[in-house]
């Protein structure tokens, strides 16, 4: 089952170097923290893999994530394998398409280097990565299509929410497609809305973490970045016990607010 919080060992930790990758992994995993996400295009996954030697004694305890481009079957195929080698390990939990393909060709063959690697257990599930509503669509009808995305990772946040009655998320549940938000702070700027404050005061809990239940109750996971152990234990807790659980009332408002989304083609959203 994958967790509903995983460590990004990308995106705004770029500006760490490799050392430091391998250390904010360790200090995730030893805060009790189970799910890692990286990519082939981190080129980190030697340190992730120092990280879970280290650390890990259970190889079923922790829900390792990769990724590779869409570049066709020959280099899919061989990034999933250098994932693998570099991370230490036999198998990876979930294996993703970082981003939507160029072409339906290299969609399909990049696809099937994904099957292969899920047929011969180097990979428990596929997924994808940024993909859209056309480019799941183009998955689906794929020839010979064998395994079924389980993942869309995409950007998404409080205010930048593919809501309830969009076509993406009907598609994606329809489908089992599990949404996983990255970015779910919307790089800190939901963080500032004085009705997410709010609640936050009032529950006793810190606004990222309502942020992060709010995606939570929507049926979604998230993988975030951080360099505090603080905050890694404070995102490690949220859907753990009611105490977290937002009312209706307060759900609404949170689908109210209106904050600025990346990427208008993806999610039904508003601005201020």
């Amino acid at each position: 089952c994958m967790p509903l919080a995983n460590f990004g060992t990308g995106s705004s930790t770029k500006h760490l170097n490799h050392s430091e990758i391998e250390r904010l992994t360790e200090l995730w995993l030893s805060t009790g923290g189970s799910g890692i996400d990286t990519a082939w295009t981190y080129k980190d996954e030697k340190q992730v893999g120092n990280a879970l030697h280290k650390i890990v004694r259970d190889r079923n305890s922790v829900f390792v994530t990769t990724k590779v481009p869409c570049d066709g079957f020959a280099a899919a195929s061989r990034q999933a394998a250098t994932n693998r080698r570099h991370l230490g390990l036999d198998y990876v939990d979930l294996v993703l398409i970082h981003f939507p393909c160029r072409s339906k060709l290299l969609l399909a063959m990049t696809w099937k280097a994904l099957e292969d690697e899920f047929h011969n257990g180097k990979a428990k599930a596929l997924g994808v990565s940024n993909f859209k509503l056309g480019d799941l669509k183009d998955l689906n009808t794929v020839k010979d299509l064998k395994v079924k995305p389980v993942v869309n990772q995409i950007y998404m946040h409080v205010g930048c929410m593919a809501n309830a009655n969009s076509e993406l998320v009907d598609y994606c549940r329809a489908n089992g497609i599990l949404l996983e938000a990255y970015s779910p702070l919307g790089k800190g700027v939901v963080l500032k809305d004085g009705d997410l404050l709010k609640i936050a005061s009032n529950r006793s809990l810190t606004p990222a973490q309502v942020a992060l239940q709010y995606l939570i109750q929507k049926d979604a996971v998230f993988t975030f970045t951080s360099t505090s152990a603080k905050h890694m234990r404070e995102s490690a807790q949220v859907g753990t016990g009611k105490g977290y659980m937002l009312s209706s009332d307060e759900m609404k408002t949170l689908d109210n607010i209106s904050v600025a989304c990346r990427d208008k083609d993806n999610f039904i959203t508003t601005t201020a």
